[in-house]
């Protein structure tokens, strides 16, 4: 069964991958300090200490991707299965369909994709009022 929960960890997993692409970004492109400036007398290794941490960090990256696809998948059997289409169409724009420029439609933008005015409660209520009541359908039958 979908939660709210479930949704919302799709979106920080999603969001720790874009950290985690940045993190090796920026371990490419070391900021470099003057020479003779440090005041460690031991000889150090940037180079070989950001090889390391961008093995370590590929590592975890595709651990992410792997749980995002895991994750993904999960949400678009369950969207399939949603038989009302407004929630199906909030939960599309929502987690599902990304915009042209950035990481995820707002509330806001995906209440004036489906009901054609820009309020950031009515979808996110009427995802929150669905999910509810998938979960007291489920502890009924149980």
């Amino acid at each position: 069964m979908m939660t709210l929960e479930k949704l919302e960890q799709y979106c920080g997993i999603e969001a720790e991958i874009e950290a985690i692409k940045t993190e090796i970004e920026q371990l490419y492109n070391p900021v470099k300090s003057p020479t003779g400036m440090g005041g460690s007398s031991e000889p150090s290794d940037p180079t070989g200490r950001s090889a390391m941490r961008i093995i370590m960090l590929k590592d975890q990256l595709n651990m992410k991707l792997e749980l995002l696809n895991q994750r993904r998948q999960e949400i678009h059997d369950w969207v399939q299965s949603i038989e009302d289409d407004e929630v199906s169409a909030i939960v599309r724009w929502r987690y599902i369909i990304k915009p042209p420029h950035g990481n995820r439609y707002t509330w806001r933008q995906v209440n004036l994709k489906v009901y054609g005015y820009p309020d950031y409660q009515y979808s996110m209520r009427r995802l929150h009022r669905y999910l509810e009541s998938c979960t007291k359908k489920t502890n009924e039958q149980s």
